[in-house]
């Protein structure tokens, strides 16, 4: 069972509680220390981006296309669609020689509601860019382009961020 992990307070009060579990593991896999249910099965969905662009990272594929920090940031993890996400993807693709056509990861609404007000203000649907994914599906890209091999790294209906959510939240974009 999930233990408490913290408590989140806001002055004398504990306003939120989180709970979780984890497991420290040596290299060849024994249990060193745990919390909570240490054999619990998990997913590492976007906890994986850092890993999944290691291998860029140790190819010289930053230096190669010149990436700031940011830039860096924002493949190795996922964003709300804020403007300076949505600008700092678009920087990467431009290094590339690119555009956001290239993002195979679907449009997606911005997960800060005010990113998603600020384009309905302006009367503008949401992009690729403004999928949390969209920078690790830049870094999918970069890498691809590193190693000289096609950029098709996946269909449509296999990573399409709204795919995942369901139909049900795809008709709010």
């Amino acid at each position: 069972m999930s233990v408490e992990l913290l408590h989140y307070t806001r002055g004398k009060h504990v306003e939120n509680i989180h709970r979780g579990d984890a497991v420290c593991v040596s290299s060849d896999g024994k249990i060193l220390g745990s919390l909570g249910n240490a054999h619990l099965p998990m997913f590492w969905r976007s906890a994986a981006k850092p890993f999944q662009l290691l291998q860029f990272v140790k190819m010289g594929g930053v230096e190669k296309y010149n990436l700031t920090q940011a830039e860096l940031a924002i493949l190795a993890s996922s964003h709300s669609g804020e403007s300076i996400h949505v600008e700092t993807v678009t920087s990467i693709l431009h290094k590339l020689g690119l555009t956001p056509d290239i993002l195979n990861c679907g449009a997606a609404r911005p997960m800060s509601g005010k990113a998603f007000k600020e384009l309905v203000r302006q009367n503008l649907k949401p992009s690729a860019l403004h999928n949390p994914c969209s920078g690790k599906h830049s870094g999918i890209i970069a890498l691809c382009q590193l190693l000289e091999i096609p950029i098709d790294y996946c269909e449509p209906h296999t990573c399409d961020f709204n795919h995942e959510l369901g139909e049900q939240n795809s008709q709010r974009i």
